[in-house]
């Protein structure tokens, strides 16, 4: 083997390493090291503050208050904060009639700054230990605020993350391969907390210690994700709750919004490691960041170095076979862009391929973008606002 074989096969093993070796190597750690959570039976229920920052959502305010009122938990016991963060819709005249009918509910409005400025200002108003970050399209179950603050009875843990149930939609061209990526790193999160911290957040619904949080530094960073990384650069435990399930109402009637995603998601990512520097001090918690966030998102960058090389070098029976498998991916990207653009329910065949090509561009651009130092705080569903 010479070297540029050699050179092609490590790219590869890189590029694969987060997908298949990573997630085999971290479910056999979490057998041999699992640490168990102190979790009490029996307990005072402690005040808890919920902050859900807000963008035009009308449709969701009043139901999300009320599976908040549905939960079991004391409400005398709750301090439930909105921040509209510019909205143009009703969603500001909705906030005001919620806090009048309800008197654990407050809410403050806010220019466009984007969800960072949002999240820094309700923290200042929250006043207790526990706090809830919850968007507006999750769902919160009975009994689940309960759930969640047992686990702070364990003092080694400063962060709870939910068990997420995206709900079926008819109206769903790419649900199911949403569900499956989730699936899969949901086992990883898992996992990683069993050894003593997940280093992926799950953004839409997870607690935290009020004590062991920093304002969020800039409009760069993935707010759910500097916030992990400050908790267990501390020292404190981000633990996946398996039985705290709630539910993402939110419509996937549209997988090109995908792309926008996991650009947001790379990109806030990767500025938000950058801001946390004492992360790299702690060698078990940097070795999980770099197998779980730092390979996966230069995965393709290593794959396409390694096509690259692969087609330079005399490698023809493997030139060919690489021409095939590119050809074929590529004709089923196109299929299944022509069924999203006809607005038919495509078959897994199809819509799997152009989910990853849709995955994978957005994450490439993701890094470019925080090459840049472009800011990503501030988004609709269709993309990242400038």
């Amino acid at each position: 083997m010479d070297t540029v074989e050699i050179l092609i096969l490590v790219l590869l093993l890189l590029g694969l390493y987060p997908f298949t070796i990573y997630p085999f190597l971290i479910f056999i750690l979490s057998k041999i090291f699992k640490k168990e959570i102190r979790k009490a039976n029996h307990f005072e229920e402690p005040y808890v503050s919920i902050v859900v920052p807000v963008f035009n959502e009308e449709e969701n305010i009043e139901e999300i208050v009320q599976s908040i009122k549905n939960s079991s938990y004391p409400l005398s016991k709750i301090q439930l904060i909105f921040g509209s963060d510019g909205s143009t819709d009703s969603t500001n005249k909705i906030l005001e009639k919620v806090a009048i009918e309800n008197n654990f509910v407050e809410y403050y409005i806010f220019p466009r700054n984007g969800k960072n400025f949002v999240l820094n200002r309700l923290l200042e108003k929250a006043n207790h230990e526990i706090i809830l970050f919850l968007d507006a399209d999750i769902r919160i179950t009975k009994g689940l605020l309960h759930k969640i603050v047992a686990y702070f009875s364990d003092e080694n843990v400063g962060g709870v993350l939910t068990n997420i149930i995206i709900t079926k939609n008819h109206k769903s061209n790419y649900q199911n391969e949403e569900h499956q990526t989730q699936k899969f790193f949901t086992n990883i999160r898992k996992w990683e907390s069993e050894i003593f911290a997940t280093v992926n957040n799950t953004g839409p619904c997870y607690a935290a210690r009020k004590s062991l949080l920093s304002p969020i530094p800039n409009d760069k960073v993935c707010d759910d994700f500097y916030i992990l990384l400050k908790i267990i650069s501390k020292g404190k435990r981000m633990v996946v709750a398996e039985d705290c399930i709630v539910f993402d109402i939110r419509q996937r009637d549209d997988v090109w919004k995908e792309y926008h995603r996991k650009k947001r998601f790379s990109a806030g990512g990767i500025s938000a490691i950058l801001a946390v520097p004492e992360i790299f001090s702690h060698p078990i918690l940097l070795f999980m960041i770099f197998s779980h966030k730092i390979l996966r998102w230069l995965s393709p960058i290593f794959i396409f170095l390694a096509i690259i090389l692969a087609f330079l070098s005399n490698l023809i029976l493997i030139k060919f076979l690489l021409l095939f498998v590119i050809v074929l991916f590529l004709l089923l990207v196109l299929f299944g862009t022509v069924k999203m653009k006809t607005h038919k329910q495509p078959i897994a065949l199809f819509s799997f391929p152009l989910y990853i090509f849709l995955s994978t561009a957005g994450t490439v651009a993701g890094i470019i973008r925080a090459i840049l130092g472009k800011r990503n705080a501030s988004w609709t569903l269709e993309k990242l606002e400038n």
